[in-house]
């Protein structure tokens, strides 16, 4: 999400209705974005590996780039994300890097509500290191080939109660 548009993954935007809510919650906090920054995140409104059913917001950010393609640093991040009033990822541990406390977490996690966890430096880093800086582990099988693409027969996320 820029300040003057943003994309799916992909650059291309099909108009898929599943987009319609992200499509008039950005405007809420858009205007915000400095120029050449960019807000990363995960849309949630439509279900695809997982269905949920208690979500906090249909939208979470997981990383702010700033107009010099740094990942700002995760305490920048989440000012900004509390200043946009913009939800962001779960932080399931914080703290020095510690193999077994990360396995241990990503072992116990409900593979039928968690898709798996990703790790990252809580200091700025330029793209280029993005490979150095960032990893992610998802649960087996998490992508399963079908014959039917998710949005010929989408269903939305639910908000939790």
């Amino acid at each position: 999400i820029y300040t003057d548009y943003y994309h799916p993954r992909s650059v291309i935007d099909d108009g898929h209705t599943s987009r319609n809510w992200l499509k008039g919650f950005i405007p809420n906090f858009q205007y915000k974005i400095p120029e050449n920054w960019r807000v990363c995140g995960e849309s949630l409104y439509a279900a695809h590996a997982i269905k949920y059913d208690n979500l906090t917001s249909f939208f979470y950010a997981f990383s702010i780039w700033n107009d010099n393609n740094m990942c700002i640093s995760w305490d920048a991040f989440v000012s900004l994300c509390e200043d946009y009033g913009v939800h962001y990822v779960p932080v399931l541990y914080r703290g020095v890097f510690d193999y077994g406390k990360i396995k241990n977490i990503y072992e116990n996690l409900d593979f039928d509500k968690q898709e798996g966890v990703v790790c990252r430096i809580v200091d700025e880093f330029h793209y280029d290191d993005f490979q150095k800086y960032v990893a992610k582990a998802v649960r087996p099988n998490h992508v399963q080939a079908t014959d039917e693409h998710w949005k010929k027969t989408w269903k939305p996320n639910k908000l939790e109660k």
